[in-house]
């Protein structure tokens, strides 16, 4: 596709004519260009790409990681951070704007899932939202925690074709026991 102009939006690349009368896409990772009407208007913002992020953080000993969502501009450390906190057997969503990531003293490591759309945080911010946090009737019933519950937003995500598809494996992969 030489005479073609390619350009990347959400998790598909999009090819048009320089001469704007053919139009394809495909899914990043596929081989196969299909035709279509017309492609998403190019970006008209000049802020850098809002981008999604998993964030490990470090517990008391002998505790799994405590995982959440991080939404914020590339380059940027300030966003907004989306969780479930608390005991395992009752956690609760919390929201936090203006979190400056890089003041939290406990981060193990950060994974950068995805560049969004800025429309995509809006829908980030409902999923996390409407997901129901992890609940056990004791400590012996517990079976998920912060972990399993960013899996859940995460593979909402995916659905939504917000997140590729590839991170549910590496995420479980990731999970520690409860």
């Amino acid at each position: 596709m030489d005479a073609y102009t390619i350009r990347p939006f959400g998790q598909r690349e999009y090819a048009e004519t320089k001469d704007g009368i053919t139009k394809h896409t495909r899914k990043f990772g596929e081989t196969e260009w299909k035709p279509i009407d017309s492609p998403p208007p190019p970006p008209t913002s000049t802020q850098s790409p809002l981008q999604l992020h998993l964030i490990r953080e470090k517990q008391a000993e002998g505790e799994p990681h405590h995982w959440s969502l991080f939404v914020a501009r590339e380059g940027q450390s300030l966003g907004n951070q989306y969780q479930v906190t608390g005991d395992a057997t009752m956690m609760r969503y919390v929201h936090a704007t203006d979190v400056d990531i890089l003041k939290l003293d406990s981060i193990n490591s950060i994974y950068l899932l995805e560049a969004l759309k800025d429309e995509d945080e809006d829908v980030v911010a409902h999923i996390a939202e409407t997901e129901v946090p992890p609940y056990a009737e004791n400590r012996a019933a517990v079976k998920e925690n912060c972990q399993g519950w960013c899996v859940r937003v995460v593979d909402k995500l995916i659905e939504e074709l917000i997140v590729n598809e590839r991170w549910h494996a590496h995420l479980v992969e990731m999970l520690q026991p409860v």
